[in-house]
Order: structure tokens, then sequence, then C-alpha cells
């Protein structure tokens, strides 16, 4: 109870406090205004009465500042800016009293468009757009309704009796003509339009024209490409057929040795092969059926060198029938040669030959062989493919890889 007294009584005090202030500031506010002293005035200059000593003396403005403060708040400042700059532009204008008579051309700058120095009949409609979005947009700003001047109304009736002058000078006015004059008009046109059908008529015709041409282009093509595709598989039959007929009396055969475990790129493509039957040299032929382009890469996982080597160096010779050729020495255990060869295929039944030997004291030391069918190459003809090579040593007990890329090419 006491706590609720004592809070009462605070809010008393609080209260009597604010209306003291109060009645102070209405005391202050109602000084007699006669006690402050006024700058004298000129006779020209009419005196000012201040209510309050509180409010500063009104400068002077000029005319666009002045007349942006009689416009009002009911635009924004943007559009209150515009509004005082016309009402000023336009002020000379509303006291001629022959308002009417003034000159076109001087009408356009009201709006902010340039004087046209000839106007064509398919430029007038724009012209007249132009003209009426000028106007449309003055009217959303000296509208008595928005506008607060004192001149916003005679403003805005003056801009919509300029519009009208304009857009009447804009219209074309109907031209009399006589019969003569009429006849030869029409006779015109009718010839202008029988031209015109006619330029049409002959642009369709080269249009059809033209397609019926390229539909004619597209069928010789589609013949000529079928033609095509039909000798291409009478080439592709001949030479199978001719190849069987090679392949049927001397039939190649591989023997594989037990697999190893590879697993490397090469893996799809790699076999042991231990001996390929293939037959010799058909020598009585004149001109081979094909050439072997073949580019030895290199070898990984040769066995080092023994006590009877002179040194690491490794070569490959590669031979198929009598053509044989060498690739240079590398000393390494995985050599790397990138060696081309060029044999010219006489027989189908023909095998690649890859040997690759040691440096030895007296004599090369053959380190593997292998022999690849010319069937296989053709199936791998392009890739990149592995091969085993069978050791000459069977105590040897290393995996030798031989990579190479071979490419067959008929002719």
């Amino acid at each position: 109870v006491e706590l609720d007294a004592f809070c009462m009584q605070c809010l008393l005090v609080l209260a009597c406090i604010i209306a003291a202030f109060k009645f102070c500031r209405s005391l202050w506010m109602n000084v007699d205004v006669s006690r402050v002293p006024t700058k004298p005035t000129d006779d020209s200059t009419p005196s000012r009465k201040t209510s309050s000593p509180l409010v500063p003396k009104r400068e002077e403005h000029s005319p666009r500042a002045a007349a942006k403060l009689l416009v009002g708040n009911r635009l924004n400042p943007d559009q209150v800016k515009l509004a005082g700059e016309k009402i000023v532009q336009l002020a000379p204008y509303l006291n001629k009293p022959h308002r009417q008579g003034l000159d076109l051309r001087s009408l356009w700058a009201i709006f902010d468009m340039a004087v046209p120095s000839t106007v064509q009949k398919s430029e007038m409609d724009t012209l007249a757009r132009k003209l009426r979005l000028s106007l449309n947009k003055y009217r959303l700003l000296l509208h008595p309704d928005k506008n607060a001047h004192p001149q916003a109304e005679e403003s805005f009736r003056f801009l919509e009796e300029c519009h009208e002058r304009l857009a009447n000078s804009l219209v074309l006015k109907p031209v009399t003509e006589t019969r003569q004059q009429r006849t030869r008009r029409e006779e015109r046109e009718f010839q202008e339009e029988r031209a015109c059908r006619a330029r049409r008529e002959q642009e369709a015709k080269a249009v059809q024209e033209r397609i019926q041409r390229e539909e004619e282009n597209d069928f010789r093509k589609a013949e000529a490409a079928e033609m095509e595709r039909e000798r291409l598989k009478a080439m592709q039959r001949d030479k199978e057929s001719r190849i069987r007929k090679h392949v049927e009396g001397n039939m190649i055969t591989r023997v594989p040795d037990v697999a190893f475990g590879l697993s490397s790129l090469f893996a799809r493509t790699c076999a042991c092969v231990s001996s390929v039957t293939a037959s010799a040299e058909d020598t009585g032929t004149a001109t081979p059926l094909g050439v072997l382009s073949v580019q030895l890469l290199s070898a990984t996982d040769l066995p080092p060198p023994g006590i009877f080597s002179s040194s690491s160096r490794t070569c490959a010779v590669v031979s198929m029938g009598c053509q044989t050729f060498q690739s240079q020495r590398v000393a390494s255990c995985n050599p790397l040669w990138n060696y081309s060869f060029h044999f010219d295929v006489y027989n189908v039944s023909m095998a690649l030959c890859v040997t690759v030997f040691r440096e030895a004291w007296l004599e090369d030391q053959q380190l593997g062989k292998v022999e690849i069918p010319l069937l296989d190459l053709n199936e791998w003809s392009g890739c990149r493919i592995g091969r085993v090579l069978q050791p000459a040593d069977c105590t040897n007990e290393h995996i030798m890889v031989i990579e190479l890329q071979a490419v067959l090419q008929w002719l």
C-alpha cells in the first residue's frame, strides 16, 4: 500500500511539471510583437508584417523558383520542377491579346519538338503520335486538379489550343479533281497493280523453279551416294571372297601357352603365342595386295643383362617373308624405339615376326620372339596393341611384352 501511494505521488508531481511547462510555452508564444524592432522598408516595397519573431524574412525568388513554390505538393519534385518551367515558358504567350494568330512554326517548341522541314504522307502518323504523347505529359503537369498555380488552368487551355492547330496542320485536306484527272489516276493505279501482280507471279515462279532444282540436286546426290555404297559393298564382298579363297587352302593355327596374369592397357590384345605356321611369300605375284605400316613402340620387363652380355643395349628385328628391318639399339630393360617400317603384302596368310635381341660379345643374344598373323593386324588396324614375347630361354620367368601399332591398307 505504501508503494502504491508513493507511485501516485510521483505521477501527480510529473503531471504538475508538464502542465507548468505547457503554460510557460503558451506565454512565450503570445509575446507582444510590437516590442520586437523591425527593419524600415521603402515606399515602393510594401511592409511585411510578421506574426512571430521566429518567422524568418522571406527571400526574393527567381520566376522559376516562385512558380515551383506556387505549384503545390500534389506532384513529385521532378514533376513540380517541369510544371514550373513550363508555366514560365508559356507566360509570354498568355499575355498576348491575339494568340490565335501565332505562327505554327513557333508552336512546335512548346511541345519540345523540332520544326519538321517537309512532312511526308508516311511520316504524318508518327509525328501526330509524338505530338499526342507530349501533350499528355504536360496535361498531367498543368491540370488544375494537380497544379495549384494560378496560371495552371489557363496554360492547360493554351496547350490544348496549340495541339489542335498543329494536329489540323498534319491532316491531309481533300483535293478536288476533275473527271479527266480521276480517270488518269485510276488508269495509273490499274497499271501499277497489274505490274505488281506480274512481278509477284515472276517471283513465285522463280522460287518454285529454285525449289525444283534443289530437289533434283538432292535426288541426284542421294542416287550417287547409294551407287557409291553399292560399289563399296561390292568391293568389300570381292575382297572378302579373295581373302577367303587364300585362307581356305592354308589355315593359320595358333597354340597358346599357359596364360599369364596380365593387367595393363593392352591386356585385351595380349596373348601368349608359341608358334604360327604361315606359308611362304607368293613371289610370283607381280603387284602387292596391300601395304602394312608398322610402328614399333616399346618393350617392357626384359631380363637384366647376363654374364655373356657386353651391354644392356637391345634392338628388335621385324620381318615378314623376305622383308626384314632392324630398329636402333637402346640401352634399357624397357626400351622405347618408336621406329616405323613398311611392308608390301603379297599374301593374306603371311605373319609379322618380331624378335628382340641383346648385344653380346660374339653374337647378339635372342631374348624373345612373337609372330602375329596378318588377319589379327587387319582386325586391330590403327590401334595400339601388345603381344607377349615367347622367351628363348625356358628358365626365364619374365613376362616380356612388346607394344606396336600397325595400319593395313588394301590396294
